[in-house]
C-alpha cells in the first residue's frame, strides 16, 4: 500500500489536494483488488504473455472511459498505451510500467505465485515488488483523473508492456509520437520498491 500512496501523493500537488479531494481509505479495496487481479495473470517472461494484462488493464480503463490502444510485434506481447486528452495548453505527463515478471520456480514458493493470496497483511504473488505495484498505481492515477474531471490543460498517458530483456522482438514496442519525449513535461517510469 505505501507505493501505491507514494505513486499517487506524487501526482497530486498541494492546492491540487484541496480542488480534488480524495478518500483514500475508501479507495484501498478497488486499490487492492486491482492489484491482485493484475497478479493473477501469469506473465512469466519467458515467453511474457503481457497481452493477457494489456486486455485486462483495457477493460478497467475502457470501462471507465479512457481511450486505449495496443500495439504488439508478437500477438502475445502486447504493450498498451492508455490517454485522457488534455487541451494541449500544458506539457503532458507520461506514466510507465511493464507487466512481464521474471520466471518462477514454484518448488520454492510457500503459496501459489499466481493467486495473490492474503497472508499475514501482506499480498503473496510474482510480480508483487516489481512492477504490478507502480502498474496499478498508473491505473488509478489516470482514474482519479477521469473520476474528478481534473483540470485538463495537459494530458495523460499511460503505457505498460514489457521491459526490454534482450535481443529480438522481445523489447518494448510503444511507439511515442515523434518528440513524445522532449514535449512530455514530466515522464514517470517503473520503479523497483525497496523498503
Amino acid at each position: 500500500m505505501k507505493l501505491f500512496t507514494l505513486c499517487l501523493a506524487m501526482c497530486a500537488s498541494a492546492g491540487a489536494q484541496d480542488r480534488y479531494p480524495v478518500d483514500w481509505g475508501k479507495l484501498e479495496p478497488e486499490i487492492v483488488e486491482r492489484f491482485r487481479q493484475l497478479l493473477r495473470i501469469d506473465t512469466s517472461n519467458p515467453p511474457g504473455n503481457e497481452s493477457k494484462a494489456a486486455s485486462a488493464i483495457q477493460a478497467m480503463l475502457e470501462r471507465e472511459g479512457i481511450a486505449t490502444r495496443q500495439f504488439a510485434l508478437e500477438p502475445a506481447r502486447a504493450n498498451l498505451v492508455a490517454r485522457i486528452k488534455g487541451t494541449g495548453a500544458k506539457r503532458p505527463i507520461l506514466l510507465m510500467g511493464h507487466t512481464d515478471v521474471v520466471g518462477v520456480q514454484r518448488e520454492k514458493w510457500s503459496v501459489d505465485p499466481f493467486a495473490a493470496v492474503l497472508k499475514d497483511g501482506v499480498i503473496w504473488g510474482r510480480g508483487a515488488r516489481d512492477d504490478k505495484p507502480h502498474v496499478v498505481a498508473g491505473i488509478m492515477t489516470l482514474l482519479m483523473l477521469k473520476r474528478l474531471h481534473v483540470n485538463k490543460h495537459r494530458c495523460g498517458r499511460n503505457g505498460n508492456g514489457h521491459r526490454r530483456t534482450g535481443g529480438g522482438n522481445d523489447g518494448c514496442v510503444v511507439e511515442l509520437p515523434p518528440n513524445a519525449r522532449r514535449e512530455t513535461q514530466w515522464i514517470l517510469p517503473d520503479v523497483i520498491w525497496q523498503e
